[in-house]
C-alpha cells in the first residue's frame, strides 16, 4: 500500500502540470525593450586641486615634470574654473 500512495504523491504534481498547463499555441507577451542611457558626473574638479611649487621645488625638479604640473594647471584653469596659478 505505501508502495502505491509514493507513487500517486510523486506522479501528481506531473497529471496536474499537464492539466493545468497552459495553451500551447497562445503567445507570451512581448516585453517593452530595457532602454539604458549612461549619465557622466564629473567630480574631478571637487578633488583635484592647482599645483604649486616654491623655489627649492623648482631647482629640483626635472623639465618634462614641470611641464607636466604646468599642463595640470592649464588644464584645471580651462576645465574647473581655477584662477591662474601664477596670481596667487
Amino acid at each position: 500500500m505505501w508502495k502505491l500512495t509514493l507513487l500517486v504523491s510523486l506522479m501528481l504534481p506531473f497529471v496536474t502540470s499537464c492539466a493545468l498547463g497552459s495553451n500551447p499555441t497562445a503567445q507570451a507577451p512581448a516585453l517593452a525593450p530595457v532602454q539604458a542611457q549612461t549619465r557622466i558626473v564629473d567630480t574631478s574638479c571637487d578633488w583635484v586641486k592647482a599645483i604649486y611649487l616654491v623655489a627649492a621645488d623648482v631647482d629640483a625638479i626635472s623639465p618634462f615634470l614641470a611641464r607636466e604640473i604646468d599642463d595640470h594647471n592649464k588644464a584645471g584653469v580651462q576645465h574647473c574654473g581655477w584662477g591662474s596659478p601664477s596670481s596667487k
